[in-house]
């Protein structure tokens, strides 16, 4: 068997060419454009299209949506962004971009979008059982199941899910 010597003719090493090389590919973005989105929404070939930078489009015979891809802490994490017909290829590079500074600074994306969401939905609560307290034309106020969570006025059930819902006890 004979081995062959493959001589580079280009005027970097071959190290040097490889690290260009992979850098381009780990930077580049754009792969995606309005016209192979629309196609992919309306073919809907099952699979992960990249966009570069963590951004995927990801595709089903039922749904089409956004992906944002990244490695925190050693972990690898997925993070939906919204369907594609909801969220446009621009508005998905931009949310990417603000999730990408958000890990450049040492957050973690996922759980601070999770952070918002339960923080919202206790403002939530809190509003509702406000509401409930309020008596308008100083008549009679109704009696709510004392609970710790919500002070002396309702119920907080959680039901197994991220979801809180206020239940109001005549």
């Amino acid at each position: 068997m004979e081995s062959r010597i493959i001589h580079c003719v280009s005027p970097l090493s071959l190290s040097e060419t490889w690290v260009k090389l992979w850098v381009a590919m780990t930077r580049s973005s754009g792969r995606l454009n309005a016209l192979k989105v629309a196609n992919l929404l309306k073919h809907r070939p099952p699979g992960m299209y990249s966009d570069g930078a963590g951004l995927y489009a990801q595709v089903d015979t039922e749904s089409c949506s956004w992906l944002f891809r990244y490695d925190f802490r050693g972990r690898s994490r997925y993070m939906g962004l919204g369907g594609m017909r909801d969220v446009s290829l621009a508005q998905a590079r931009a949310k990417v971009a603000e999730y990408r500074r958000q890990k450049a600074n040492g957050q973690d994306p996922l759980e601070l979008r999770r952070q918002e969401c339960a923080q919202r939905e206790l403002d939530a609560a809190s509003r509702a059982v406000r509401r409930l307290v309020t008596v308008p034309n100083n008549q009679q106020p109704v009696m709510l199941a004392g609970h710790p969570a919500v002070g002396a006025v309702g119920h907080l059930s959680n039901h197994g899910n991220r979801h809180c819902h206020v239940h109001p006890y005549p």
